[in-house]
């Protein structure tokens, strides 16, 4: 699943949470005050409304796309199962180099149970998309071979990194470092005259390609042996102390570890558009909206 993919489903699931906050507060009835602008209140009733008319097409549009597939998947005897939404959730984890799921639901600003129904909607529609296409393993095979490069996992460095105001302060800190000071004990200490760019200058697993870290920086990680500190490394910012602690080098993945996915995309370039699918949908379930979103909530 690419990171469009991702990017729809952070979008679904902050749309489904809005369906449920308005739900919720639909059923209140209570003239509650949810802020005070001098002596002005706003109310609760007023504050529902304006969200309905910014996004409520867009939530009722949401629910029913969800609520359709669900219907046909369990028509058709369609499932995805728990494992299969803990392998594609790992996968996603992968692309964006996070191996704690909590941490990584936390970044997209959702919890792991959001990604993970979501996910599950994405992957039901996947499979009706894709339920009348049929793959050989001669085409699965081919398309391996032709397109090897997009099977490799990259080379990652576990990287530590401070930066200091001076050459002078990035000399000292690594001799401190060196000495068996940790990182995040040497960021507590000088708090003040250096950039954290990590937690406790803990970047995590990186790559020669990462977009978020200085290229020289890079360069000089992966160039470092595992335990050495390196540095001083002049950036922007200042002068960067690093340590790589971990590496692990470019690896190509078998054909059997990326037989599912070169199925799933090849089936998925011949299937039909999801917005056709969806509207087709629809009409075989005679969807009704019975309100009218020009009139307002």
């Amino acid at each position: 699943m690419s990171k469009k993919w991702l990017w729809a489903i952070v979008g679904a699931v902050t749309v489904l949470m809005l369906a449920f906050f308005l739900i919720r507060q639909e059923e209140n009835q209570e003239q509650r005050v949810v802020a005070m602008v001098g002596d002005q209140p706003i109310y609760d009733s007023e504050w529902v409304e304006e969200l309905k008319k910014q996004h409520g097409e867009t939530v009722l549009q949401k629910m029913i796309d969800h609520l359709l597939v669900y219907q046909e998947a369990e028509r058709l005897g369609i499932q995805v199962t728990e494992d299969e939404i803990k392998l594609e959730m790992a996968n996603l984890q992968e692309k964006y180099n996070s191996e704690d799921p909590g941490a990584f639901a936390e970044q997209m600003g959702m919890t792991q149970e959001q990604i993970e129904e979501e996910l599950r909607y994405s992957m039901l529609l996947e499979e009706l998309a894709m339920k009348d296409v049929h793959i050989t393993d001669a085409e699965i095979e081919k398309y391996y071979e032709q397109n090897k490069a997009l099977y490799k996992d990259p080379a990652r460095v576990y990287l530590y990194l401070v930066v200091a105001s001076t050459e002078e302060e990035a000399e000292e800190m690594i001799g401190e470092l060196e000495g068996g000071t940790s990182f995040s004990s040497l960021i507590q200490e000088r708090q003040a005259d250096v950039l954290d760019l990590g937690d406790g200058g803990e970047i995590g697993w990186v790559t020669r390609d990462d977009t978020y870290i200085d290229p020289q920086i890079l360069e000089e990680a992966f160039e470092a042996e595992v335990g050495e500190i390196s540095g001083p490394i002049q950036t922007e910012y200042g002068y960067a102390v690093i340590q790589v602690t971990e590496r692990t080098e470019e690896r190509q993945k078998p054909l059997s570890e990326v037989k599912r996915d070169i199925r799933r995309e090849l089936a998925f370039q011949q299937a039909d558009p999801i917005p056709e699918i969806l509207q087709h949908l629809r009409e075989q379930a005679g969807v009704q909206i019975l309100i009218d979103s020009a009139d307002g909530p």
